[in-house]
C-alpha cells in the first residue's frame, strides 16, 4: 500500500463503533510529539484538579468554633498542599504524631488519606494508559485515487508505433500482477497467513469449502453429468472481510457459490467470419440488454494473435531495458 495513499486526520473506524472507533492517524513524528503532550497534559490536570480538591476539603472543613491542633494541622496541610503525593505522606505523619494528644487521630485523617490515594491512582493509572491511545494499528483509511482495475487499452487491435509503449505497459503490469497474485496465494491462502505480506488486506483470506456436485446445466451438456465442483465462500462482510469502512447498518452481507464444469463443444460452436469462435449454450443479455440469440460466449481469434504480438513486444523491450 502506498504511504501517500493513508489518510490522516480524524475519522471513525465503524467495526468498533462511533466511541471506541474515535481514530486520529497521524505520521510518526506527530504521534510521539502527540504522546508526549497527552502525558504533560494528564500530570498537569492532575495537579490543579488536587489543588481544587484541596481549596473545597478546606473550605468544608472550616469552622469558627474551637478546633484542636488536628484539625488546624489539617486545614494547614489542605491550605498550602503542593501535590496529593506529598500530601498523602503528610497526612499519615500527621495521624501518627498526633495519635496520643488528639482523639481519633487516624480515623479522623483516613477520610483524607483516602481522597488523596484515589487521586494518586486516578492519574497515574490516566497518564500510563494516555500512551495506548496512540498505538501503530495494521488498520488504517485509504484513499487513493489509484484503485480500480487495470483496463485494456484501445491500441490492442491496432498495434501501431504510438499504441506499442502503452501496450507493453500494459502486458507488463498484468503480468507483475498475476506473479503477485501467485506469490500471496502461495503465502497467504496455502498457509496460517501469518507471513508479514498477509497483513495487506483486511483479512488474509476468505475461507471457502468445496463439493462434488451434479452438472448445473441441461442434460447432454457437461461432460460428465456428477463431475462438476462447487466452490462456496462464508458469509462475507463488506467491513470485517473486504474493509469497507461503513456503519453496520450500511454494510453488506455477501456469499458466492460457484460451479465448475467442463462443457462439451461438440455442436455448440459456431465460427463467425473466421474472427470469432462463438459458443451457444443459451440466451444471454446483450449490451443492450435484450436476449442474444446467437452465442453464450464468444472467443476472439484477432485478440489471441495481437495478444501473442504484445507479449513478443513485451520481451524484445525487456531486453533493450
Amino acid at each position: 500500500m502506498a504511504e501517500s495513499s493513508i489518510y490522516t486526520g480524524f475519522w471513525i473506524n465503524w467495526s468498533k463503533g462511533p466511541i471506541l472507533g474515535a481514530t486520529l492517524t497521524t505520521t510518526s513524528q506527530d504521534g510521539f510529539l502527540f504522546v508526549s503532550f497527552l502525558a504533560l497534559f494528564v500530570r498537569m490536570v492532575g495537579g490543579h484538579f488536587w489543588s481544587v480538591l484541596c481549596f473545597v476539603m478546606h473550605q468544608l472543613k472550616s469552622d469558627l468554633g474551637p478546633q484542636d491542633g488536628l484539625h488546624h494541622q489539617h486545614q494547614l496541610l489542605l491550605r498550602n498542599s503542593q501535590s496529593h503525593t506529598s500530601t498523602l505522606w503528610d497526612l499519615m505523619k500527621v495521624a501518627f504524631f498526633w495519635r496520643a494528644n488528639a482523639r481519633h487521630s487516624f480515623r479522623r485523617t483516613l477520610p483524607l488519606i483516602v481522597i488523596a490515594l484515589l487521586q494518586l491512582v486516578i492519574f497515574t493509572t490516566a497518564g500510563l494508559f494516555s500512551s495506548h491511545l496512540a498505538s501503530s494499528s495494521d488498520e488504517v483509511l485509504v484513499r487513493s485515487p489509484y484503485c480500480g482495475y487495470i483496463q485494456t487499452p484501445d491500441s490492442i487491435y491496432n498495434l501501431n508505433a504510438s499504441g506499442l509503449e502503452q501496450m507493453a505497459d500494459f502486458f507488463i503490469a498484468k503480468r507483475t500482477e498475476a506473479l503477485w497474485s501467485s506469490n500471496y496465494a502461495q503465502n497467504c491462502y496455502q498457509t496460517n497467513g501469518t507471513a508479514s505480506d498477509c497483513t495487506i488486506f483486511a483479512v488474509p483470506k476468505i475461507e471457502t469449502t468445496s463439493a462434488v456436485t451434479s452438472c448445473p446445466f441441461a442434460q447432454g451438456m457437461c461432460i460428465e453429468d456428477a463431475g462438476a465442483l462447487q466452490i462456496s465462500t462464508e458469509s462475507i462482510n463488506s467491513d470485517i472481510h473486504l474493509g469497507v469502512n461503513s456503519r453496520r447498518k450500511h454494510s453488506i452481507d455477501y456469499r458466492r457459490i460457484t460451479t465448475c464444469a467442463p462443457l462439451r463443444t461438440d455442436g455448440f460452436t459456431k465460427w463467425n467470419f473466421d474472427e470469432f469462435l462463438n459458443f451457444y449454450y443459451g440466451p444471454q443479455l446483450n449490451m443492450s440488454g435484450d436476449p442474444d440469440p446467437e452465442w453464450t460466449f464468444a472467443y476472439d481469434n484477432v485478440l489471441r494473435n495481437e495478444t501473442s504480438k504484445a507479449y513478443y513486444l513485451e520481451f524484445v523491450l525487456l531486453l533493450l531495458t
